[in-house]
């Protein structure tokens, strides 16, 4: 039948795994599903991998470069890092700390000022802020600005403030408790 064949293969994998899975654990990934408000949030964090040239060679053309690359991250991190499990929930500015990052992600609304780089490497999309003022933009990241506004992950959050010098005030703040991921799903992933 033509509608059976699977479009990508990914499909082929989310086919073998629902058959491994119960139907409680399920249930509990529908139960996950986020509130509209949420979900927009949440996409105004997402950001993809991290793939920008060095601003001190971006314009020249090199011969026999060598590079070596993960194939995929993913399945590495499915097996050995806390995912959120549970749903966002908006808490207080003073909960986040090291301490209670090991235990929740966090999801933030950061207001940036006087943004300016550690390194020649730039993290911080323009694209992702809001309310950006006086923006040096080095193809698309920001090199530095007067200020800027954003969601970001706790991950996300932590790089920026490895690369970038700045004051900051976090706005907005939600959290939900991590864990790994369902035994069932660790093993099928692994094999």
């Amino acid at each position: 039948n033509l509608y059976k064949i699977p479009l990508t293969s990914t499909s082929v994998v989310r086919k073998v795994l629902k058959k491994r899975i119960d139907y409680f654990y399920i249930r509990r990934q529908w139960d996950l599903v986020p509130s509209p408000s949420i979900y927009l949030k949440l996409m105004s964090c997402f950001s993809g991998g991290y793939t920008h040239a060095n601003i001190l060679n971006s314009m020249r053309v090199w011969y026999r470069v060598t590079s070596k690359d993960e194939a995929s991250a993913y399945p590495c991190v499915m097996v050995t890092e806390k995912l959120p499990q549970g749903e966002f929930l908006k808490c207080r500015v003073s909960d986040y700390t090291p301490k209670k990052q090991k235990y929740y992600a966090f999801m933030l609304y950061v207001r940036f000022e006087d943004v300016k780089p550690k390194y020649y490497n730039h993290y911080m999309q323009a694209s992702k802020c809001i309310n950006l003022k006086k923006p040096v933009i080095d193809n698309g990241r920001i090199t530095k600005c007067d200020s800027c506004e954003m969601w970001l992950t706790d991950v996300d959050f932590e790089i920026i403030k490895q690369t970038y010098n700045f004051s900051y005030t976090i706005v907005e703040l939600y959290k939900a408790k991590k864990g790994y991921l369902d035994v069932k799903v660790i093993k099928y992933i692994l094999e």
